[in-house]
């Protein structure tokens, strides 16, 4: 899947989608997965959980902490229903015991148990608005045919190790278009802009009847945006 589009206005400059047959050969298709298919993103998530990180106060770019190479969400409650294994999260990689790592460097080293740090201070409460607010479990504002809304389960329903996983993308469903969408909210200043395919419709009266969306809205601050676009 390939999109691209101008962060500022939210037009959708191109749209192509791609499968591979049975016969192993490549080859476009009808299907628009730009807004129909649904994956875990995995660690492209990160973005979104440290731009709540920044725009809480609860840390800068620069903001200096020690990260454990393994974190233990551990309490028999929290892991009700999980092997003793699916509540420690490892850093991949060579283990390092503890590292003091900014939030810039978990970042670009795309750290999980940094991140898991992190989020933990941020809450599941508050990671939850802002992926709302930067539109995932959602549709967009396309109107395209089928198009899928992801899967972000209810609060109620996280378990003790939603807020790690979802936090690096996993446990959480998103369409390629919401995470497009959530870069661009970056990329615009913190600003979210509904994403737009038709611009305009020219009658054959020679009118032009030009195509309204929902009004944009902000989700982080401009400083917040400034620093992870820096960091990214």
């Amino acid at each position: 899947v390939v999109i691209i589009a101008k962060p500022a206005t939210g037009e959708i400059l191109a749209m192509a989608s791609m499968v591979r047959t049975d016969e192993g050969e490549i080859v476009t298709t009808s299907e628009n997965k730009s807004v129909t298919w649904t994956y875990e993103p995995a660690s492209v998530m990160k973005s979104v959980t440290f731009a709540a990180v920044l725009n809480e106060g609860l840390a800068n770019s620069n903001t200096i902490r020690e990260i454990e190479d393994e974190i233990e969400l551990y309490d028999e409650e929290q892991c009700a229903g999980f092997r003793d294994e699916d509540c420690t999260f490892r850093e991949l990689g060579p283990s390092y015991g503890t590292r003091e790592m900014s939030v810039g460097e978990i970042l670009s080293r795309s750290s999980n148990t940094g991140t898991i740090a992190w989020a933990l201070d941020l809450g599941k409460e508050k990671l939850y608005d802002y992926l709302i607010d930067f539109g995932f479990n959602q549709k967009s504002d396309l109107n395209f045919p089928y198009e899928a809304s992801g899967i972000l389960e209810e609060l109620d329903n996280w378990s003790g190790v939603s807020l790690a996983t979802i936090a690096m993308g996993q446990g959480i469903n998103v369409t390629p278009i919401q995470m497009l969408n959530a870069y661009s909210t970056l990329a615009n200043g913190g600003v979210y802009v509904s994403p737009q395919i038709v611009q305009s419709i020219s009658r054959s009266s020679g009118d032009k009847e030009y195509i309204t969306t929902n009004p944009s809205y902000r989700v982080v601050e401009e400083q917040t945006a400034r620093e992870m676009t820096q960091m990214l």
